[in-house]
């Protein structure tokens, strides 16, 4: 692998490196709630601490079979018609390692896997252009591209909206992403936060598994807590406040000098932080949509 190219566009923010151990997926996963309230999965019912034991539970896992099912028609700016943004349940996805790192294999809209480094580090799950090319993944004419702090220095990322994400059975619907231009290796991007961060998740090194889970409890609308649907709102919402902000700043001439926080946004102009702008009002349009179709309450939401 080249070092300095997978450097470059690891991850927007941090590159993330996980230990590479050797040991195989039993098949049996084990659930358990320490003292604090934090729940664990592992698949060694004798890794449990002995007083957690006799409490815990065996869970059926839905580790999906490789299949390829039909190759649907993709489009990054009309709405899903699915019903839920993610499916309920414990699911196990297996592991490929690769020097220091880990892989996981994903579907893009039920096209064909995807190759993706396991990056916890990234803010935005990310694909080369090849990749792109090759699963369907088309930015429009229109589509922003952000400037983002990376490994390398500073990059380019074009933004777009995904269907469907899919890592051995867990969905996510509506997914932000970006383009990058190819690493030089045979990967095809990075799953990073945008994609982890709807589930608790956790990774097990040393049985090569990603445990992916549902988030909350209680009242569920469309498969979510009440609190992964205000945390959405609130993410959505800031990102249109902000780049609606820093284009008004651009515009009236202030630099990274007399504005920190313009800093984030070096090298984007007005008319790029605008576009920005539209692109996650075009991602609350997707959200609002999915909040009407699962009855989410109105004090579950956001407005910009």
């Amino acid at each position: 692998m080249n070092k300095n190219n997978l450097l470059k566009y690891t991850t927007i923010t941090v590159v993330f490196f996980l230990v590479l151990a050797s040991s195989s997926f039993a098949g049996k996963i084990y659930k358990w709630v320490d003292d604090t309230g934090k729940t664990h999965y592992t698949d060694a019912e004798g890794s449990i601490p002995e007083k957690y034991r006799k409490n815990s539970d065996h869970i059926k896992t839905r580790e999906r079979k490789n299949s390829t099912p039909k190759r649907t028609t993709k489009s990054t700016t009309h709405s899903s018609s699915r019903s839920a943004s993610t499916q309920q349940g414990l699911f196990i996805a297996r592991l490929k390692p690769k020097g220091a790192s880990f892989f996981v294999s994903a579907k893009i809209d039920g096209s064909d896997p995807a190759n993706l480094l396991l990056d916890t580090g990234a803010t935005i799950t990310i694909f080369t252009e090849s990749a792109a090319d090759r699963l369907g993944i088309q930015a429009g004419a229109n589509a922003p591209k952000m400037s983002a702090v990376t490994a390398g220095g500073q990059s380019s990322i074009t933004l777009v909206l995904i269907d469907s994400v899919e890592v051995a059975g867990a969905v996510v619907e509506d997914m932000e992403a970006g383009i990058v231009p190819d690493f030089g290796h045979k990967m095809d991007g990075l799953l990073g936060m945008s994609f982890l961060d709807n589930f608790v998740y956790q990774v097990d090194t040393s049985r090569r598994i990603l445990t992916l889970s549902s988030r909350g409890s209680g009242d569920m609308r469309g498969g979510m807590s009440r609190q992964w649907w205000l945390k959405r709102y609130d993410y959505v919402v800031s990102n249109i406040r902000r780049f609606a902000t820093f284009a008004e700043m651009k515009s009236n001439g202030d630099d990274e000098k007399s504005r920190p926080e313009l800093r984030t946004v070096i090298g984007m102009d007005p008319a790029e932080l605008l576009k920005t702008e539209q692109f996650y009002r075009e991602m609350f349009k997707r959200l609002e949509r999915r909040a009407s179709r699962a009855g989410v309450p109105m004090n579950w939401r956001k407005y910009p």
